[in-house]
């Protein structure tokens, strides 16, 4: 989709015109702390009402403090009541291997084939393009028009920016949008979601999406038009070019580590995900004692925001040192978590001044491509022997991972021994595979210059410039 990016005045008239922004998810906000909203309001004619869940209202009106940006806050106990059901099914409808693999854990779970199979039915039918139309149609019928209803009468809104366009949130308030006729963009919030979530609910005026690879799932799998399509790249990767790093001696010295050793950076895979993770810094640490690695190695372990890590007891030596991220909210779901501007500062500053990256079935494999760091990528089940359908290494036949591991820029270990080998090759040699991470950082990153949340606030203002048809 092309457009003529504007960031100055929206028109010749100064008439003060409204944008609602979502952000419900966990790991939205780093999107909007890195540029996009900053950009949105170098225009004066610009107010922003910014809909966030109620318990990170005030976490929001800290973050976001300025006279034009007004922040909601949406119980999250109030889903509209069809929601539920029409994203369940949305999941039915999508064939793609992920939801496969998905679907036969579920019933390997439950012992019940059946369920199986009846995805495979749904899903079948669901490959054809009018019956995702008709599904669309009937969740557009069926859309609960008071629930935002309030606040669509209260500010008037001229565009509605779904962040996350699968959230149930924001896929009621683009339907709600497109009934009031006001213009709605929606965005895919990460790699996974076209592949992994289901059907989209609901098609706005136009899609915003970090990569090719992403257009053409969105176009595959949900028949959006290509000219309604704009790639944006990765909004919170403009830090990595613009925000100025600090130096590897003062990361060592805030970690408290010697600033002569090598460093590896790992990112444990979670306890949504794997059980595991601490087999995996056992044999670490364990290869080290052993001199299967050499003994002048420090790990920065970095928690995942949005998930606990059980550690069984296992003692950390001093070579270990534990960073967890996250702004936490009390009695709240860890999933619910965010991502602070300094976290992700920090994050870049960690994996830049790393020799070598592991990590799980993790986006931290995108970002370690995207400053070419050699990335070995955990696929088995520490000293675990698990079934297919419990075992991590179903993860890495996922659509969007496997995209990943056959471009060939990254290890895919499937045991100790390949594991341990992997990192010694690349702390002998970094540049190997470096090839293979560029075809991965071109495909998932695009060009990194910098300028995806300028991109993205230019288009949005052009459309509060387009006159709806």
């Amino acid at each position: 989709m092309q457009y003529s990016p504007r960031l100055d005045n929206l028109s010749q008239e100064n008439k003060m015109k409204t944008i609602f922004i979502t952000s419900f998810h966990g790991l939205m906000s780093r999107v909007f702390t890195s540029g996009l909203i900053d950009k949105l309001l170098t225009n004066d004619s610009i107010r922003i009402v910014l809909f966030v869940p109620d318990f990170k209202k005030s976490y929001y009106k800290e973050i976001f403090n300025h006279p034009r940006i007004i922040i909601e806050g949406i119980r999250y106990d109030k889903y509209p009541k069809y929601s539920l059901t029409m994203r369940a099914f949305s999941f039915l409808l999508l064939r793609s291997r992920t939801m496969r693999i998905k679907m036969f854990e579920q019933s390997e779970k439950k012992n019940k084939g059946v369920e199986f199979f009846v995805y495979n039915l749904i899903s079948f039918i669901g490959g054809y393009s009018m019956v995702r139309s008709f599904f669309r149609f009937l969740n557009y019928v069926i859309h609960d028009t008071g629930f935002f209803r309030e606040y669509f009468e209260k500010y008037n809104p001229d565009l509605v920016f779904a962040a996350d366009l699968k959230h149930i949130f924001d896929t009621t308030m683009t339907i709600e949008a497109k009934k009031r006729d006001i213009h709605s963009i929606g965005m895919i919030r990460s790699w996974d979601n076209l592949t992994a979530k289901g059907i989209l609910r609901v098609l706005p005026d136009a899609l915003i999406v970090h990569n090719g690879v992403l257009k053409k799932e969105a176009i595959y799998w949900n028949n959006v038009p290509e000219k309604e399509i704009f790639v944006s790249g990765i909004q919170h990767y403009d830090i990595y070019t613009n925000v100025k790093r600090k130096n590897r001696d003062e990361v060592c010295r805030d970690l408290g580590i010697d600033k002569n050793n090598k460093i590896i950076f790992y990112a444990p895979t979670g306890n949504h995900y794997s059980d595991t993770d601490w087999q995996v810094v056992r044999m670490l640490d364990e290869a080290i004692t052993k001199k299967e690695l050499r003994d002048d190695i420090s790990f920065i372990v970095h928690l995942p925001p949005s998930d606990n890590v059980n550690w069984h007891n296992f003692n950390f030596s001093k070579r270990f040192v534990v960073v967890q991220p996250g702004k936490f909210f009390s009695g709240m779901d860890i999933k619910d978590n965010e991502m602070t501007h300094e976290n992700c500062i920090n994050l870049a500053n960690f994996i830049y001044w790393s020799d070598v990256v592991i990590a799980g079935p993790s986006t931290i494999i995108i970002d370690a491509t995207a400053f070419d760091k050699p990335t070995v990528v955990v696929g088995f089940d520490g000293q675990e022997k698990y079934p297919y359908s419990k075992s991590v290494k179903r993860y890495f036949d996922y659509n969007h991972l496997r995209n990943i591991v056959d471009m060939g820029g990254v290890s895919l270990v499937s045991n100790k021994e390949h594991f341990i080998g992997a990192i010694n090759k690349y702390l002998n040699n970094s540049s190997l595979d470096t090839d293979g991470r560029r075809q991965i950082r071109n495909a998932q990153c695009g060009e990194l210059n910098g300028m995806s949340s300028s991109k993205t606030a230019g288009f949005l203002l052009h459309y509060l410039d387009e006159e709806k048809n």
